[in-house]
């Protein structure tokens, strides 16, 4: 969920836009809290099966494109781990990036953006941050992320052309369907069947951590000990003649408590 906020300055990548951030809901102590280190407006993704989530960032401990020196473009590519609630930069080139995608069943990162030349460019990388390639320079858009790479369209001569690449070969991207207009890709069954194991991220500065939850001042109420021992819901016709405590084996005396279904046995031990 998200919540219009104040201008506060996380929202630099996009000064023009309201300050919107997202929230996390924290189950255990049952708090909400706002994911301040990024904006819905500036590029980012989510792996469903792991909860991590990549984002653009601009970073002035590294190289910054002479280009952008005067505005906000993001030259770092950054994780947020769910498991350690932290986020670090991973990846980082004289570029201004703008989308990034989880492919190939979120083994890799395909990222988009312009160099110093002002030339648009598309990037394979490892979560170690290894440049596998860049890859053919096409339009993309509706970019998905498929089990062995992604999908996505583009616009020739008045049509859309949907396009499957497999990052796992070099230079392969395959025509699958043809349409004229202009279409966009709304959904695609990813077919991702694995959890892991990923390359491990690679942290290119100290990690920043989120402000812990909360601690849980209001103990758990204990599980209630019963007085007595109880021997419960026996039929009359079924009851042996001397029964006996589950707990301690105390002989128990059937009591004048009753009802037409079952009879009641206690000690008062």
């Amino acid at each position: 969920m998200a919540k219009s906020l104040p201008h506060d300055g996380y929202s630099r990548n996009t000064p023009n836009l309201p300050s919107t951030y997202p929230y996390v809901w924290i189950f255990r102590p049952d708090t909400v809290t706002v994911l301040r280190y990024f904006s819905p407006f500036v590029a980012h993704d989510r792996f469903p099966q792991t909860g991590e989530h990549i984002f653009v960032q601009r970073d002035s401990r590294f190289p910054i494109r002479d280009l952008d020196s005067a505005n906000y473009a993001s030259n770092t590519l950054w994780v947020y781990d769910p498991i350690t609630r932290s986020r670090y930069p991973f990846f980082t080139r004289r570029m201004a990036f703008s989308p990034l995608y989880f492919v190939q069943n979120g083994q890799r990162i395909v990222v988009g953006g312009v160099d110093e030349n002002e030339t648009e460019q598309w990037l394979l990388i490892e979560r170690d941050g290894v440049l596998v390639r860049p890859l053919c320079a096409v339009e993309r858009r509706s970019v998905h992320g498929t089990k062995h790479g992604f999908i996505y369209a583009r616009s020739v001569d008045g049509r859309t052309e949907i396009m499957d690449c497999d990052t796992r070969y070099l230079w392969f991207d395959r025509l699958v369907w043809a349409g004229e207009g202009d279409w966009e890709i709304v959904w695609v069954d990813p077919q991702t069947d694995s959890y892991g194991p990923f390359r491990p991220w690679v942290q290119l500065a100290e990690p920043i951590y989120d402000q812990p939850p909360p601690e849980v001042t209001t103990p758990p109420a204990p599980f209630p000990t019963p007085s007595r021992c109880f021997l419960l819901a026996m039929p009359p016709s079924s009851r042996p003649s001397t029964a006996r405590c589950f707990t301690c084996a105390t002989p128990l005396a059937w009591t004048a408590r009753s009802s037409s279904i079952c009879r009641i046995a206690s000690a008062s031990h």
